[in-house]
């Protein structure tokens, strides 16, 4: 089963330039596994530095009763 995305947010990941050497790295060591560029496959939150706050927010918004 190859992942079609990986998502990586965080502190640290916010480090300029390190979502492309993590790509990279990925490919070498996957030694052909994934079909996707790297490129396309490792990305940072589409909600940015709020990905974390906004998914706490939709996990209590699920267990609140109704």
């Amino acid at each position: 089963f190859e992942p079609g995305k990986l998502i990586l947010g965080g502190g640290v990941m916010a480090t300029p330039g390190l979502i492309d050497r993590v790509g990279e790295k990925a490919v070498k060591l996957g030694g052909g596994y994934f079909r996707s560029d790297a490129s396309t496959m490792i990305s940072a939150p589409g909600l940015g530095d709020n990905a974390g706050l906004m998914g706490a927010f939709a996990l209590a918004q699920s267990a609140a009763p109704e």
